[in-house]
């Protein structure tokens, strides 16, 4: 797995993030919102406005600062709530010139401390009262009685860039969007690579299965011999030494001395019939399993390439998990999966295309788009071509426009800016740059307008796409 570097939540990143906090002094808590006991937004208010104040303790997420686009659900049930909603913020404050953030609150004339330790070993917060007793915490207290941990040695500060708490959001955003995609397509691989490890094994059972029922021609040949030498058996006998017509040359045979002489030759018969009828069922499964080997080995092969969430929800919903065995198709592959570039819908409802790579681009612009449609790409950086999808002689709305100038931006190399230029023209302006120059193109009319970077509306094309998948 990919190791991120994280911005550094060090003293001086925590004062300097402190002093905005001062504004929350006097402001009561409105709500506390948690998807888990590590991670929380205080929702704060007072007579002019709301502000959410996030904590989170969660490896390797340690931080607070002020959130606008986070939003937690209500599903998880914060032990705070039971002691702080409509308390009052008296006080916040770095301690001992440490990574631990003091909150003081005041509510129905009982004082209340809450203490967050942003430590990367041992991350932790506690709920004190007045007498500094622990109410709550995150990971388990030594003891009741909470006290400050002894000051770190003074070392010289990194010299590294002081981060505002917008910068903050939108950093500690992107890299929890990658770290999730990272840890699904990594628990994908873990559950592929489990299952095709459980049916090599069946694959070897089935094998030795398989090579057993082969043998009831053998064990039927021997009944016959057994048959036509009747009158030497007798009970008691373990075995017994015959002509082999076959092999042209005696052979000895072991039998069961407690059967008698009719046994002895219904009981070859018997399993030798049994053997021929299970034959087919064994060849049937000893198939099946190949093919799921197969396709479990080909998922793995395609979740190697995976570069994007879109593309790991694209495998997910094409390929299932069936109770017993392995992963194989719930159905064929869909046609979007062949196709050059990734469909979108803006919210008007207007298709908006989106080339997967230089050689895709190529394709979508001069094989599948029309002159007539909206054809965009960002200005001086490598990325894919965007198509809207038109009527002869339609413009695309706003909204449609703003929609496809943000694909244009998140699928290029200035993914990573907060704004670019985007060259926006219609598609038959548009033509091929030279021979043996895949994706590169001249443009002969065209404007440029500038695109900002927009998580939320990123967040509502990848819902609408996904719906329709």
């Amino acid at each position: 797995m990919t190791k991120h570097n994280y911005p550094n939540f060090n003293v001086a990143q925590m004062e300097f993030l402190c002093k905005d906090l001062q504004s929350l002094i006097g402001a009561n808590v409105k709500d506390i919102y948690a998807q888990n006991p590590s991670q929380l937004i205080i929702l704060f208010y007072n007579k002019t406005q709301e502000n959410k104040l996030l904590l989170s303790f969660q490896k390797p997420f340690l931080r607070f600062h002020f959130v606008n686009k986070l939003k937690f659900s209500h599903d998880f049930y914060h032990p705070l709530k039971k002691f702080l909603i409509d308390a009052t913020l008296t006080s916040i404050k770095v301690i001992n010139h440490d990574r631990i953030l003091q909150m003081g609150f005041k509510h129905g004339g009982k004082l209340f401390y809450l203490i967050g330790e942003f430590i990367p070993r041992h991350p932790n917060l506690f709920l004190l009262d007045e007498k500094k007793n622990i109410l709550f915490s995150i990971a388990p207290a030594k003891q009741q009685n909470y006290s400050f941990p002894p000051p770190p040695p003074v070392h010289q500060q990194d010299n590294l860039p002081i981060l505002t708490h917008d910068e903050l959001e939108n950093i500690f955003s992107q890299l929890d969007d990658k770290l999730h995609f990272e840890n699904d397509k990594g628990a994908l691989k873990t559950q592929l690579q489990h299952q095709l490890k459980r049916s090599l094994k069946r694959q070897s059972q089935i094998q030795v299965e398989l090579k057993e029922c082969l043998e009831w021609e053998n064990i039927q040949h021997t009944g016959d011999l057994l048959k036509a030498n009747f009158s030497s058996l007798k009970r008691g006998i373990e075995k017994i030494l015959v002509w082999d017509w076959q092999i042209e040359q005696e052979i000895e045979i072991f039998l069961n001395p407690a059967l008698s002489p009719q046994e002895q030759v219904k009981e070859f018969f018997k399993r030798s019939k049994k053997l021929h009828k299970s034959l087919t069922n064994i060849e049937r499964q000893s198939e099946k399993i190949s093919q799921s080997i197969q396709s479990i080995n080909h998922v793995l092969m395609i979740l190697e390439s995976i570069q994007t969430a879109i593309e790991l929800e694209d495998l997910k919903k094409n390929w299932s998990t069936p109770a017993k065995s392995t992963l194989i198709p719930q159905q064929k592959p869909k046609i979007s999966r062949a196709l050059p570039y990734y469909d979108f819908e803006s919210a008007s409802g207007m298709k908006i295309w989106v080339g997967k790579s230089a050689k895709d681009n190529d394709v979508l612009t001069f094989n599948l788009a029309n002159g007539s449609d909206w054809w965009l790409h960002v200005k001086d950086f490598s990325g894919s071509h965007v198509i809207i999808k038109t009527k002869k002689e339609q413009e695309p709305d706003h909204e449609t426009l703003q929609d496809a100038m943000q694909l244009a931006l998140q699928n290029s190399q200035a993914k990573d800016l907060s704004e670019a230029e985007i060259c926006v023209t219609q598609r038959k302006f548009v033509s091929r740059s030279g021979k043996g120059r895949i994706g590169k193109v001249n443009i002969s009319k065209h404007k440029t307008l500038l695109a900002k970077k927009d998580s939320k509306r990123m967040q509502e094309l990848k819902v609408r796409r996904e719906r329709k998948l």
